[in-house]
């Protein structure tokens, strides 16, 4: 899909078989998505260290870098997992407007919360939400506009509805007031609850038909406290974190504290301190001009070697304009001269926000080979927060040589190197330049004007940003009108957003989306394949949430389709059902199986469509052999999975077409695989299980 990234890993392959007989139908379906699982695997070695509870912070790792343990879904939507649920009543510290705005919720059915990000607002939501005695709680999208929450929406007597980084969008204030109030009759009617969460007030606080409260984060003592650590060492921690801190950060020092590390260390690995760092690291008199830019140039390539670091930063150093010097307008005035000495590397001690690691990397280079001197911030938090401080401190005279940088040099990056550009823009973003990044990047990268590499980078600056809250929302609306959009190169660039990250943390919306495209695209391939990536993503990171697109397969089989949309939809199952894992080992849909057993039903039902519609069922023999094979090789009890693989099957298809079937698949078998152990045993199981039954003998007459 994107052959600016190079060949992807080879998949591997039982001893017994061959790609010789998969026949034109086996290259149709097959692995048309080597580089989007390339991007994604680079994507996961980065994100792999990344903490992010709440989603509240982008790129801070934990305790000394110790590995997290994979998370079981990082969905953002749909129903509101009973761990967070249990996570938010049982360490909450209650704010002072929690009772007011409970008591809004109970009268109206509808509240507000807004104002400013890290105040705890979705951990107030589900509280009060809980309070009101809701049936289940389901999180909405962000993206979703307020007309269609209001007209569209379908709310269901007795839920509580969680609704994170809502937006008016273009409506004036009146005319919000006026959706607002209809969207507040649609929740009563329905007899159900709603919270919405805004960074800003959706209408006139003040007349506004649902009311609003301007959120406030509780006390750093009473956050410490309800995490479980001891008022001796909460008082002094408040004093050094402030009431300003956000609370995601608060909570991480409380683990840490109650883990049994003291304040000062806790503080450290938390990377609490890194503002007040980079502050006075910034302030430094003695802080020269190629020290900053040296800075701002690893927020967007940290990691490189440090020779391949240098040359990409003297090309920075070179667009920058020279300061005058005096008398530099007088002809025959000397020019100071540039001494070898002026090229010698800055000390990397402790004072210093940069050090040296020795790592084995591929970033920008030809030839991986031993562990090279590679430059990283002194700490995660360091990383994050040199974007913010320097978001802050500098104008457009600084940024703009930088900006012009960055296009040159995505323009001959490797794909390691463009995750890293992409990572430093969504740190950009987040801190104030969204509209910046969107402008001058995000538009003109995703509309191919700067080049296939630049085009690709795209996606993945949306991947992280849809990883950090403040921005997640603003991330997805901009997939969506990306999906929109009349250029063909911008809804290519959806579908590549829709298939990573963002499409694990916004399924449904993702879903929607890469149906849309699939649907109503002249040529929907991109879109088919990117909807079976997020599969294989999904079963890698979250099987649960994996089902979901099986469902979805499922209601729009049932439904009544023209034969063209048909036949999109049974082309988009059958590469589904043939896409492999983001690590390349296997069928996704045969890790599927052995993660959730429970699912086969479902996925028979699948197959048993496929295979009986005869314009695909060549090609469905050949993915359906593919999916067994793997079972056969990777289960533990391979006869066991194929014989339950077997039965679904069986039972899925109707009585008519059990007979057809297995003598097609029988003969696909041995032409596709003969003599190889698996196809012996797929042969033996299902003679077995799809064996005509016995002719009934007759009694003799006397």
């Amino acid at each position: 899909m994107t052959a600016v990234d190079g060949p992807a890993p080879a998949t591997a392959k039982s001893s017994d078989e061959t790609p010789e007989g998969a026949g034109e139908a086996r290259r149709e379906y097959g692995q048309d998505q080597q580089g989007l699982r390339q991007d994604q695997q680079v994507f996961n070695r980065f994100f792999g260290p990344v903490l992010l509870t709440g989603g509240s912070t982008l790129g801070v790792a934990n305790a000394g870098g110790e590995p997290v343990a994979k998370a079981a879904s990082r969905r953002m939507t749909g129903p509101v997992p009973a761990v967070e649920i249990a996570s938010a009543l049982g360490r909450y510290a209650v704010p002072a407007l929690h009772t007011r705005a409970l008591a809004g919720l109970r009268a109206h059915r509808v509240v507000v919360l807004y104002g400013e990000g890290g105040t705890g607002r979705r951990t107030a939501a589900i509280n009060m939400l809980h309070a009101a005695a809701p049936r289940s709680l389901v999180a909405l999208s962000p993206a979703e506009t307020l007309d269609k929450l209001a007209a569209d929406q379908v709310y269901r007597e007795g839920n509580g509805y969680l609704l994170c980084g809502l937006s008016a969008g273009d409506l004036q204030t009146e005319a919000a007031d006026f959706v607002l109030g209809r969207l507040a009759l649609r929740v009563q009617e329905a007899g159900a609850w709603l919270v919405i969460t805004s960074r800003a007030a959706l209408g006139d606080p003040r007349s506004a038909a649902v009311p609003h409260f301007r959120w406030e984060r509780p006390g750093t003592v009473a956050v410490l406290t309800a995490h479980g650590v001891p008022a001796e060492l909460a008082e002094p921690a408040a004093e050094r974190l402030g009431e300003t801190t956000p609370l995601s950060d608060v909570v991480r020092l409380a683990e840490h504290l109650v883990a049994g590390s003291g304040l000062e260390d806790a503080l450290g690995r938390t990377g609490m301190g890194a503002a007040e760092q980079i502050e006075s690291w910034l302030d430094d008199e003695r802080r020269t001009d190629e020290e900053v830019l040296e800075a701002a140039a690893l927020l967007f390539l940290e990691g490189m070697p440090e020779q391949r670091f240098e040359a990409h930063l003297a090309r920075l150093t070179a667009g920058v304009p020279a300061p005058e010097q005096e008398g530099a307008g007088d002809q025959g005035a000397p020019r100071p001269a540039r001494r070898l000495l002026d090229g010698r590397r800055p000390r990397r001690d402790a004072r210093s926000i940069i050090k040296v690691e020795e790592r084995i990397t591929d970033m920008d280079l030809d030839v991986p080979g031993p562990p090279r001197r590679c430059l990283v911030f002194r700490s995660p938090a360091v990383h994050e927060r040199v974007g913010a401080e320097l978001s802050l401190q500098f104008g457009e005279r600084f940024w703009e040589p930088v900006f012009a940088w960055l296009h040159e040099t995505v323009q001959i990056a490797d794909v390691e190197t463009r995750m890293q550009i992409a990572r430093g823009l969504a740190i950009l973003a987040s801190y104030g330049h969204f509209d910046t990044v969107r402008e001058r990047f995000l538009q003109p990268w995703s509309e191919g004007a700067y080049g296939a590499r630049a085009w690709v980078t795209a996606p993945k600056v949306v991947w992280w940003m849809s990883a950090h809250d403040p921005i997640a929302a603003m991330a997805v609306r901009t997939a969506i009108r990306w999906a929109r959009s009349n250029n063909p190169a911008r809804r290519q660039a959806a579908c590549l957003a829709f298939a990573g990250e963002m499409g694990v943390r916004y399924p449904a919306d993702a879903t929607k989306w890469l149906w849309h495209l699939v649907t109503t695209e002249p040529e929907p391939g991109e879109a088919q394949v990117a909807l079976a990536q997020l599969y294989a993503l999904l079963v890698e990171v979250a099987p649960a949430d994996a089902r979901a697109i099986l469902a979805d397969l499922g209601r729009r089989l049932a439904h009544r389709q023209t034969a063209d949309r048909r036949e999109r939809i049974l082309k988009t199952l059958l590469l589904v059902m043939a896409v492999f894992g983001v690590s390349g080992d296997h069928p996704a849909a045969a890790r599927h199986l052995l993660a959730r057993a429970e699912d086969l039903p479902d996925m028979a039902a699948l197959w048993a469509v496929a295979l009986c519609h005869r314009p695909v069922r060549s090609a469905a023999f050949g993915v359906l052999y593919d999916l067994l094979c793997a079972v056969g090789t990777a289960g533990r009890t391979p006869e066991e999975h194929l014989r339950m693989i077997g039965d679904a099957l069986h039972e899925a298809l109707p009585e008519h077409e059990r007979e057809p079937f297995r003598a097609g698949f029988e003969r696909y078998v041995i032409r596709r695989r003969a003599g190889g152990d698996t196809g012996r045993l797929l042969l033996s199981i299902l003679l077995n299980v799809f064996r005509p039954p016995a002719p009934v003998a007759l009694p003799e007459r006397r």
